[in-house]
């Protein structure tokens, strides 16, 4: 008689039920945002069951020859997100245990799979030395061409900020025009006070004198991210690995969530540090070929590309000197420390006075060596500042998409991680995210142990855990171990690659930021080349290399000032300023895309305000109805439908209740059935600041009702916003 246990229908069952949990998380959460490290989602139990029925049909067949109990002691793990399904909704934590708990299990279902002489065979036919290079190749120029897109629209819709990557751009354009390293925006100071990172404009100078776009660099970034996957097959064929392999290596590294969304680096665009991930991968190439004097050269010209690099490779020699590998280690150690202590301790203070990025680390000491102490001179201000669940989950994310190789190098991992741990001691949780450039040291040095991890040949303690329980199988681990890594990579980027710099998610920063070509035309027309602007950090970035920009709060020494209202930095109190100087006039206004630009030009001719219609205290009296709360006490409003050239209106008076009032806009939701409709004004149609207003003066605005809307589900919402 058979037992029912050890029939295939069975076995199917126990495996798709085991593997539930994880797929259920995997179907369910929607949209993890690298920014701020959230995710949501919810339990779709419909898509996510005949996932796992078909997961646990390939899973018992892979397993037909196993033992009942090897099986089910093999897909234990699988149970790891079991705790975070009976919660009521995806968790960021519960992500990290699914991809966990599924490329672990897979692991151990593959240690008990039988040979597979067939994959193996095509492979060694099909994916040769050469075909494995034109493949990294092909799919690595693909990735930074996109990227490139991707970068280029960004620009055209004016997502970035002027920071960092329009800094680089300015700083190396005012060089080849003879005003070595300006940086305008930071108040015309020498920018090497700032960061000192000669190695890239070394090299950047040269190709800006001959192909003169801000483009340029963008290009370069691109290139150097995406295009490093080479590097990393190159590297995983010095180790031995066969090619097949060696690309898993390669496709680790292109789907890494901090890979996919370095493009953009969040707002702030194309950083310098991202060079320094080529650089680092052709390091380990000389290292492990054994050529330490041309990976001691690049290691040189590493501590060139930015002063922080220098932590990094103090982290490394000390992990490398702990293993036994002392000489060269050390040479290393002595190297970075003298070069940061040198760099931080005398050329930028020299230049601007002080190393400015202590201030970061007040509450550690505020200087280098206090920082370096703090754990033992403060510990809880060190303790309390690291140790919070923000930084934890970054941590955890950063290691779980390459966990199965990292397991087996665990050593090297802290020395990856000492650069995000000195971010996170700033004590600024907005800084500590997948999404922006300051994982890039990390990404440099987990893309080398990525190779090595996977490589390295014996059975190492890593393995041991991988593999409890479950008999050892030599000829399986790399085979294991290298679809374990594909399938985390995959998880990984299916959870953690979405943001706006990442090309899959690409559709979202396009629906959120039109384009403006007939703004930028309009307002490139007005501005002159050579003209002194000050601009919001987004505008700024249109008249790159066309003119000279200084930051807004610097404005009077402009010969134009052009701004988005709606931007963080252009505030009410400028544009009240603008208003009330006879030193400039208005030149150009336009509400496009979302936004509310305003140029001023000096000595241009002032124009009456069409500030719209404003009545006086004793006109709102005689407005029927009850005043509406707009959350701000320095407003009350009164609405009072009436109908124009047969078209029906919502008229609202908004009263000054107060000498105070910040500037702002008017903004309304209307709602019909199931349609909404929004209004933003500003306060006297924005040529009257809110602040010039009188006690018990009266705006009035108005805002149209659709045709085909018959009533208004209620009065509608009204809200003062401030800006």
């Amino acid at each position: 008689m058979i037992r029912p246990y050890l029939t295939p229908a069975y076995r199917t069952l126990i495996c798709g039920i085991m593997l539930l949990p994880g797929l259920l998380i995997v179907t369910g959460c929607r949209a993890v945002l690298p920014m701020d490290l959230t995710a949501a989602g919810a339990w779709r139990p419909a898509v996510a069951i005949p996932v796992a029925v078909i997961a646990g049909w390939i899973t018992a067949r892979l397993t037909a020859g196993a033992s009942f109990r090897q099986l089910l002691t093999a897909l234990l793990t699988a149970l790891l997100p079991l705790p975070f399904v009976l919660t009521p909704s995806v968790t960021i934590w519960s992500t990290a245990a699914a991809v966990a708990g599924l490329s672990w299990t897979a692991y151990r279902v593959l240690l008990l799979a039988p040979a597979l002489p067939g994959i193996g065979a095509w492979c060694r036919r099909r994916i040769t030395p050469r075909a494995g290079m034109w493949i990294v190749t092909a799919a690595s120029l693909t990735a930074a061409l996109a990227a490139f897109a991707v970068y280029r629209e960004a620009v055209l819709r004016q997502y970035l900020f002027w920071e960092d990557w329009g800094i680089f751009n300015e700083t190396a354009w005012n060089t080849l025009h003879g005003r070595f390293m300006a940086c305008d925006i930071h108040y015309g100071e020498n920018f090497f006070g700032d960061h000192f990172m000669p190695g890239f404009y070394l090299v950047f100078l040269p190709l800006l004198a001959l192909i003169r776009s801000p483009l340029l660099l963008p290009g370069m970034a691109s290139l150097a991210l995406y295009g490093s996957a080479i590097l990393v097959y190159r590297l995983a064929r010095v180790l031995h690995l066969k090619p097949a392999t060696a690309l898993i290596a390669a496709a680790a590294y292109l789907l890494y969530p901090v890979t996919a969304n370095l493009n953009l680096s969040g707002l702030y665009g194309s950083h310098v540090i991202t060079f320094l991930i080529p650089v680092m991968l052709a390091f380990a190439i000389a290292f492990c070929s054994g050529r330490r004097k041309t990976a001691f050269a690049l290691f040189l010209f590493s501590l060139t590309i930015k002063e922080s690099v220098a932590v990094l490779w103090v982290g490394w020699a000390l992990i490398e000197m702990i293993a036994g590998r002392r000489k060269f280690a050390l040479s290393v150690l002595l190297t970075a420390a003298v070069w940061f202590a040198l760099v931080t301790g005398w050329i930028i203070p020299a230049i601007a006075g002080e190393y400015r990025y202590t201030e970061h680390y007040q509450e550690l000491g505020g200087s280098t060596l206090a920082v370096i102490l703090s754990p033992l001179l403060r510990p809880a201000a060190f303790w309390g500042t690291l140790a919070t669940r923000h930084n934890l989950l970054l941590i955890v994310l950063l290691i779980v998409p390459l966990f199965p190789v990292l397991l087996r190098v665990p050593r090297f991992v802290p020395a990856a991680l000492v650069a995000v741990v000195i971010n996170m001691l700033r004590g600024n949780p907005a800084v500590v995210n997948l999404a922006m450039h300051h994982n890039t040291e990390c990404l440099a040095l987990l893309s080398v142990l990525t190779a090595i991890g996977l490589a390295h040949h014996g059975r190492l303690p890593g393995d041991r855990l991988l593999a409890w329980g479950l008999p050892d199988r030599a000829g399986r681990r790399l085979m294991a171990r290298s679809a374990a890594l594909l399938l985390t990579a995959l998880l990984g980027h299916w959870f953690y690659a979405q943001s706006f710099g990442n090309c899959v998610s690409v559709t979202r920063l396009l629906g959120l930021f039109p384009r403006k070509p007939e703004l930028v035309d309009a307002v490139l027309t007005e501005i002159p080349p050579g003209a002194t602007v000050a601009a919001d950090r987004r505008s700024a970035t249109m008249v790159m290399f066309r003119n000279r920009i200084v930051p807004l709060d610097r404005a009077e020494t402009a010969d134009y000032v052009y701004y988005n209202r709606r931007a963080g930095d252009a505030g009410g109190a400028l544009h009240r300023r603008l208003l009330n100087d006879p030193a400039y006039g208005p030149v150009f206004r336009r509400n496009d895309g979302g936004g509310a630009y305003w140029l001023f030009r000096r000595g241009a001719p002032r124009p009456a305000m069409p500030t719209g219609e404003i009545l006086d205290d004793a006109a709102w009296q005689q407005q029927p109805g009850e005043p509406l709360d707009c959350g701000d006490p320095a407003f009350s409003i009164k609405v009072l439908p009436v109908e124009m050239n047969g078209r029906r209106y919502l008229r609202f008076a908004a009263r000054k209740n107060a000498p105070a009032g910040d500037d702002g806009e008017f903004q309304v939701t209307l709602r019909s059935g199931g349609s909404t409709r929004y209004f933003s004004i500003f306060y006297g149609n924005g040529w009257r600041a809110a602040g010039d207003a009188q006690i018990g003066e009266v705006f009035v605005f108005g805002a149209e009702i659709p045709d085909a809307w018959a009533s208004l589900d209620g009065p509608p919402e009204i809200i003062y916003r401030k800006i």
